[in-house]
């Protein structure tokens, strides 16, 4: 009950904290035109607090006769903030930072010979740099490029490894949305 109460309050607050902000925005993003996601957005129009919910990939294949079945998800979180400069009417440059974290699970079951799975934990630091553009003032598009440096640890089939990894430029997001 009191971590009910506890959960409450700080949702409370969040809330209360966030609706001084006039700009809030929603929409769907695209990354490496193979996955998908939701993204919220609020602030005052030109530095904005971002949160890109999820982002997923699940896929189940299967050939009964002579192929495994694959099995994969691909899941991942982050929060940051963004700053804003008009370049050109309703035409935006885009930069920030954000903290993520992420899940992948991808596993073969064969009929004969077992199973193989590869499960991937990480969480890291990522930039932003990018364009948006306002189609009207209810509608966006938007482009951007995210650099990251992550901490990653990777289980496959019972065997754990521990990794620094360093990316730039590996992920690109196209987004669209709506203000309101």
């Amino acid at each position: 009950m009191k971590n009910f109460i506890l959960i409450l309050i700080l949702c409370f607050t969040a809330t209360t904290y966030f609706s001084q902000y006039k700009t809030k925005e929603a929409g769907v993003n695209l990354y490496n035109f193979r996955n998908y996601g939701v993204h919220y957005k609020v602030g005052d129009g030109t530095s904005m607090w971002r949160v890109r919910l999820m982002t997923w990939r699940l896929e189940n294949e299967s050939d009964e006769i002579q192929m495994p079945e694959n099995k994969s998800l691909n899941i991942s979180f982050a929060i940051g903030r963004e700053k804003r400069k008009e370049l050109a009417p309703n035409f935006y440059f885009v930069k920030g930072l954000e903290l993520f974290s992420y899940y992948t699970y991808q596993g073969q079951t064969w009929l004969n010979s077992g199973n193989n799975s590869n499960i991937n934990i990480g969480v890291g630091l990522a930039g932003v740099v990018g364009f948006r553009y306002s189609i009207n003032d209810k509608f966006y598009t938007g482009a951007e490029l995210i650099p990251s440096l992550s901490y990653n640890t990777n289980k496959f089939s019972g065997r754990s490894v521990s990794n620094l990894n360093l990316s730039f430029g590996s992920t690109a997001l196209l987004s669209f949305g709506f203000n309101f």
